[in-house]
């Protein structure tokens, strides 16, 4: 958190799509703590999910 307070920070993970991979529990957290988190599906796509 210290730093990505600082600077852009990325989790990577093999599996393309976020919803079916354990970094959407990571993300959800993030998420309710109150970072931006934006999942980068390909080199041309992101994907946010709405808020809940």
């Amino acid at each position: 958190k210290k730093i990505a307070a600082s600077k852009r920070t990325a989790f990577m993970c093999s599996e393309r799509f976020p919803w079916k991979c354990h970094r959407r529990f990571i993300a959800l957290e993030l998420e309710r703590e109150g970072w931006e988190v934006v999942h980068i599906i390909d080199k041309e796509r992101t994907w946010q999910p709405k808020p809940s």
